[in-house]
């Protein structure tokens, strides 16, 4: 582990209630829809929300990791994804893109798959 995602995942679990380990795995996103702001975003999310097997929450832009990453506790990011049940979960949030590589390095170390 680099020392920049270290520090970033130290700072991040200081600020957040321990969770079961693979509750992020169950509960949390499957897959992030991450793009330039004015791509298509907003059309590719409702058109997967159609989708039998997939969900996406109706807020398009959850933003935790880019806005609300430094004052909301994960699980009240995970209850997002409450009523996904056994579908393929997923949120779209195109400022994602402009996150700082320590973010994005520990998106990847959160949720691996």
């Amino acid at each position: 582990m680099d020392a920049m995602l270290s520090r970033d995942l130290i700072e991040w679990c200081s600020r957040h209630r321990p969770i079961p380990h693979g509750a992020l795995d169950k509960l949390g996103p499957n897959f992030l829809i991450i793009s330039p702001g004015k791509t298509g975003s907003t059309w590719l999310a409702d058109n997967l929300r159609r989708h039998p097997q997939i969900f996406v929450p109706p807020i398009k832009e959850i933003k935790f990791f880019s806005l609300w990453f430094s004052c909301l506790d994960i699980r009240s990011y995970l209850g997002n994804f409450a009523e996904a049940e056994c579908r393929t979960r997923g949120e779209a949030s195109p400022d994602y893109a402009l996150l700082p590589v320590s973010r994005i390095r520990l998106i990847q170390h959160l949720l691996p798959d």
